[in-house]
């Protein structure tokens, strides 16, 4: 289970989970990122050759689900924008933005849009009220780490 732990303005420690929709990593999901490595790779004045992608395709390990969010963004009022994939009523995938209060209750669910000062795979974010860190623990359980910004 996802979690955020963070610090309220007093520096008391909370923990705010939810629960997720766990997406199982296909092998079609394999197949476009290998694709998308191998044509990456084999640009133009990349230097690697078939081979090279041959090994590191091979030296790559693939998960068997998605992870549980990749973005999470701090607003204003303090809420959480945690960009989660989920799946489609109609098959497929896709991502959507869940939004949780500071006391970890759930607001709201917005269509995704470029993520501010943010790119993918990105693991530490620093805001102008806080800095957020994503980790997983010893068990591989996803974690966010915020800690206020505070202002004299």
């Amino acid at each position: 289970v996802p979690e955020l732990s963070c610090m309220d303005t007093t520096g008391a420690r909370r923990i705010i989970r939810w629960r997720i929709d766990t997406v199982p990593f296909t092998s079609d999901d394999r197949r476009a990122r290998e694709e998308l490595l191998r044509t990456s790779a084999l640009r133009p004045g990349t230097g690697y050759t078939e081979g090279d992608v041959a090994t590191m395709l091979g030296a790559h390990s693939w998960p068997e689900h998605f992870a549980p969010y990749s973005i999470l963004q701090l607003d204003a009022e303090g809420n959480f924008w945690i960009l989660e994939r989920v799946r489609r009523s109609e098959g497929g995938d896709a991502t959507r933005f869940r939004i949780l209060d500071p006391d970890g209750r759930l607001i709201a669910f917005a269509n995704t849009f470029p993520a501010r000062n943010l790119g993918l795979g990105m693991r530490t974010y620093i805001g102008s009220r806080a800095v957020v860190r994503t980790f997983e623990d010893a068990g591989g359980v996803p974690k966010v780490g915020v800690f206020p910004i505070r202002k004299d």
